[in-house]
């Protein structure tokens, strides 16, 4: 079979299915993607340009919805590009949360689409007023409901739909859920599994731990207000205390993906902040590895 798989940032949420898929005799499959360094034996990585542009001249809500059409037709051009060498999937499946599978329906319209609703935004009890300490611009309940314009234009242009979890699935509205399918993303097992001879080298230290230590650990993409990094340093001081052999890894970078920053200067505006304001007593028992690749497993 012929596969076109879209997300911004191969392979994404897609890594394993993708491998899986490559490794089958007879099967074809091209990635529309934007540029990165990240490869996969048997597939075809396909490339368009980021969204460049700065500052969009229109109502403050409506800029999320126009750069995700910026981005549809962008995708729709390369997937012309593909038709006109001869290349037409038998299935496309891409994330919808970017704008990138607006259009691909008007280019195939034969072609089932499966996207990626990953998603819906809530003004209130889901993500954007559980912490009263960091108010973010998401706060707006006009400007979430407008946010939602790429889900509803997306779930139009698709044929069906996945979210990874129930909870993912239950966000979005009845009408929207029968024709959405909870499809989880998988683990790779033969990695992450249980293993006595695991062991890790802290950075810095050189130390290595191993199974017999006790390892207390904190991992995401960037470490900020909105994933609980604040309440996790807090919480660090006592939890030494109590714990006196326990090592702390925290795997992380420091920026923003989601909500809004801390104050500049505050104990959590950055990873060293709130390094030295939190556990300055137990730092010796602190590592902090930024971003670990995968290789760093062993």
């Amino acid at each position: 079979m012929k596969y076109l798989f879209i997300h911004q940032n191969f392979p994404g949420q897609y890594r394993h299915v993708v491998r899986h898929l490559a490794a089958q005799r007879g099967n074809e499959i091209c990635f529309l993607t934007q540029p990165n360094d990240n490869a996969m034996p048997g597939v075809h990585k396909i490339t368009y340009p980021k969204d460049q542009r700065g500052y969009i001249n229109c109502h403050a809500y409506a800029a999320e919805v126009e750069r995700a059409i910026h981005v549809g037709a962008t995708v729709a051009e390369c997937c012309k590009d593909l038709r006109s060498r001869g290349f037409t999937p038998d299935l496309i499946v891409g994330h919808s949360g970017w704008g990138e599978t607006l259009f691909v329906k008007d280019v195939f319209p034969d072609v089932p689409v499966l996207a990626n609703f990953e998603f819906y935004y809530h003004a209130h009890g889901v993500d954007a007023d559980f912490d009263p300490e960091f108010v973010s611009i998401f706060n707006d309940p006009s400007r979430l409901r407008s946010r939602n314009g790429t889900n509803l234009l997306a779930f139009q242009g698709a044929d069906w739909g996945h979210s990874a979890t129930r909870w993912q699935r239950s966000l979005y509205p009845p009408e929207m859920q029968s024709r959405i399918s909870v499809l989880h993303e998988g683990v790779d097992t033969d990695l992450v599994r249980p293993r006595a001879s695991a062991s890790f080298r802290l950075p810095g230290s050189g130390r290595v731990l191993t199974c017999g230590d006790e390892v207390v650990t904190y991992v995401a993409r960037n470490l900020e207000p909105y994933r609980g990094f604040h309440v996790f340093m807090r919480a660090l001081p006592q939890l030494l205390r109590r714990r006196k052999r326990a090592q702390v890894v925290i795997v992380g970078e420091d920026g923003v993906s989601y909500g809004a920053p801390p104050p500049p200067n505050s104990p959590e505006s950055s990873i060293s902040i709130a390094f030295t304001s939190s556990a300055s007593s137990t730092i010796t028992r602190i590592s902090i590895c930024y971003r670990c690749p995968r290789s760093t497993s062993t």
